[in-house]
C-alpha cells in the first residue's frame, strides 16, 4: 500500500489501485473526502500539505497522473463552488 503522511493513496489489494499527491498552495483547514462519481475519491486533510486522489484500473503511471489530476481538479471546484474551501494545487507536473 503506496501512504504519503500516513493518508492512503493506493492499494492493488483494494477498489483503488492507482492514485496521486498533489500539493496543495493554501493552508487547509478542512479535512474531507470528496466521492466522485467517476468513481475516484479525493481526500483533504487539514494536517497534510497534499492532496490525495485515488483512481481506479489506471494502466501506467502516466494514466494514473492525468486521472487523479482531473478528479482533484473536479474535487477541488466542488469544495469552492459549496462553498467549503478555496484551494488549489501547485506544481503538479513537478511534484
Amino acid at each position: 500500500m503506496a501512504t504519503l503522511g500516513m493518508v492512503p493513496i493506493a492499494d492493488k489489494q483494494s477498489v483503488f489501485d492507482s492514485g496521486a499527491a498533489f500539493l496543495c498552495a493554501q493552508k487547509r483547514t478542512i479535512s474531507k473526502i470528496v466521492y466522485l462519481d467517476s468513481g475516484a475519491e479525493v481526500e483533504v486533510r487539514s494536517t497534510n500539505p497534499y492532496i490525495i486522489a485515488r483512481v481506479i484500473g489506471a494502466v501506467d503511471a502516466s494514466q494514473a497522473f492525468n486521472r487523479a489530476h482531473e478528479a482533484v481538479q473536479e474535487a477541488l471546484d466542488q469544495l469552492a463552488i459549496l462553498g467549503e474551501a478555496d484551494l488549489s494545487i501547485r506544481n503538479a507536473p513537478d511534484e
